[in-house]
Order: C-alpha cells, then structure tokens, then sequence
C-alpha cells in the first residue's frame, strides 16, 4: 500500500514538527515515496530543533542534481475526494 503525501510549506512544516507531528523533507527535484527519492522522516521527540536538522539535511542532501532547496510532505490522513487546486499530492 503506498502513502499519499502532501505538499506543505515551511512554516507549516516547522509548526506541524513543533506539535509533534511527522514531517517528510526532500530536496526539491525528488517526491517522498518514489523509489529513487531520498527523504526522511523527522519528528521532534527524535530529532531535536528544527532548524538545526533541516541545516544539516540541506548540506548533505541538496545538490545540483536532486535540487538545492528543499520540499516538506505531511501524510495524507484521508484520501481526497474533491479535486482542490491548493492542495498537491504526490
């Protein structure tokens, strides 16, 4: 069964992270859940400061070819039954 993601911003991204909620980072050009993506999940009780570990993840993980920036995914709780163009789910 495979997970459905949502595409957050990162501000959300940091406040869903501070309520204790899993949050999935990847460098811009790749998508959570594809076989060849590179992400990771991270959450508070785990990782720490956020911004501590997305400084740490951007160094390592961005490049010219996956994509400088980065990307935040939420996981979708329930499918999404009407088509909504501000939502994007991979």
């Amino acid at each position: 069964m495979f997970r459905k993601f949502v595409k957050i911003s990162r501000e959300q991204a940091e406040r869903r992270y501070e309520n204790g909620e899993t949050i999935h980072i990847c460098p811009s050009n790749l998508r959570p859940g594809n076989p060849v993506g590179c992400y990771t999940e991270i959450n508070v009780s785990y990782d720490g400061d956020f911004e501590t570990f997305v400084k740490a993840f951007a160094s390592y993980n961005c490049t010219d070819e996956v994509g400088e920036d980065l990307t935040f995914y939420a996981q979708q709780e329930t499918p999404c039954v009407v088509s909504c163009s501000a939502v994007m789910v991979y």
